[in-house]
């Protein structure tokens, strides 16, 4: 695919599987065999949907803005502007109905018109922040190393 195709890809992404919450493109996009780094563990495609339903019930009215979108030979980039009102449960953290704003990046490696690989690097600590969750989240990573 050439760069224009992936930036499509990408814009796609955010748009339907985010913005519209279209999980049916999650199915089109994304390759059953995804490698997917930035989160711990390690998820695959049924692993994403999870995180994408937590997400999603947490923060209901989320929008993502792509900022910028680079493309080169079979990789996209993405930086990301995140919104929205925390209304539900989220990482652990009791709902705050705080309106929260976050950026982050995405890289992913394209192959037949579909996400092989992606890397995700998003400014967790800032939504901790903002949701005032920053202790109950190190209460949480203390807990789940006993």
């Amino acid at each position: 695919m050439s760069s224009a195709e992936n930036e499509r890809l990408i814009l796609r992404w955010f748009e339907e599987v985010w913005n519209q919450r279209r999980t049916a493109t999650i199915d089109e996009l994304m390759s059953p065999n995804i490698v997917l780094h930035g989160w711990v563990p390690e998820m695959g495609m049924a692993g994403f949907k999870q995180m994408h339903s937590d997400f999603l019930a947490a923060i209901p009215d989320l929008h993502i803005t792509m900022e910028l979108v680079l493309s080169d030979r079979d990789l996209v980039v993405a930086y990301n502007r995140v919104e929205g009102r925390q209304t539900g449960e989220l990482f652990g953290i009791p709902p705050r109905k705080s309106f929260v704003t976050f950026f982050g990046t995405s890289i992913a490696r394209v192959r037949d018109g579909k996400f092989v690989e992606a890397w995700d690097q998003y400014n967790f600590l800032e939504l901790y922040g903002q949701l005032d969750g920053l202790e109950h989240i190190s209460a949480l990573r203390k807990a789940a190393r006993t």
